[in-house]
């Protein structure tokens, strides 16, 4: 099995086989790690945190994410579980939600991630306005998924961060559904 998209695409790294980026998508859930910083290993808040989504497809699952080097990364996932947190690439990543979202529309896994390209296009990444999020949430929206709302935070972005490393909420040990 070959790895890796047929042709180059701008802005995206596709690390699985073609016939895979041509599996339909069935739905897709939010999820988070902590960044990688150390003294923010062990923080997952509302802004201290990186944002991917796992796409399930009629192949296995897939994490799809925008990261610093401002292309989408698309990587297969074959030990995901549902509703579990779960071992990525040297990270704990926790669930947005319990129940993945589903789409009534038809299309692919490329599709899904040259969607999100589209949506990134122009703008680089960057930590402080945290596009990670406002990536994943754009995207599944534009395909008629639903998640939480990133753009819409109670606290402006200084506070929620410091709210995100100080309060109570945000660490590993106070989160529920371990792996």
């Amino acid at each position: 099995m070959r790895v890796g998209a047929k042709g180059l695409k701008f802005m995206f790294k596709c690390n699985v086989c073609p016939e895979e980026c041509q599996s339909r998508v069935i739905s897709s859930i939010a999820v988070r790690r902590p960044l990688a910083i150390p003294g923010a290993a062990k923080c997952y808040g509302e802004a201290l945190c990186h944002s991917a989504c796992v796409v399930r497809t009629t192949t296995g699952y897939y994490v799809v994410e925008y990261m610093s080097d401002n292309f989408v990364h698309c990587n297969r996932c074959p030990k995901y579980v549902p509703q579990k947190n779960f071992k990525f690439q040297g990270f704990l990543w926790i669930h947005d939600d319990l129940d993945p979202s589903y789409t009534q529309k038809n299309f692919t896994l490329e599709r899904f991630c040259l969607g999100m390209v589209d949506i990134m296009k122009g703008q680089p990444f960057n930590t402080f306005t945290h596009n990670c999020l406002q990536a994943r949430y754009l995207t599944m929206k534009k395909f008629g998924m639903k998640s939480a709302d990133p753009l819409n935070y109670k606290r402006c972005i200084f506070y929620q961060g410091w709210f995100d490393f100080y309060g109570k909420g945000s660490k590993l040990e106070n989160k529920s559904n371990e792996v």
